[in-house]
């Protein structure tokens, strides 16, 4: 098992009088030390507790993923891809 310290993402909710926001900010090494399945399950199911706990907020993945495949929380979450 591989200790979470090594997993860089901080969670951070933000609510105004419109909308609510759940927003996870990632960093994903070039050469990770874990294996990449572990941080993809990770998010998955962090993006799972999320949407149980607040399904009406926007939720917002953002960072530097360094090529990472999460083209699964796209299709699971109904999150788009925007890059700047």
């Amino acid at each position: 098992m591989m200790p979470m310290l090594m997993l860089k993402r901080l969670w951070v909710r933000v609510m105004s009088e419109s909308d609510n926001y759940c927003a996870c900010v990632c960093y994903h090494p070039p050469r990770p030390v874990y294996q990449i399945s572990v941080i993809r399950e990770l998010l998955h199911r962090n993006f799972e507790q999320i949407n149980y706990s607040f399904p009406n907020d926007v939720m917002i993945l953002a960072g530097n993923l360094n090529q990472l495949d999460y083209g699964n929380l796209l299709v699971d979450f109904g999150l788009s891809q925007i890059v700047t």
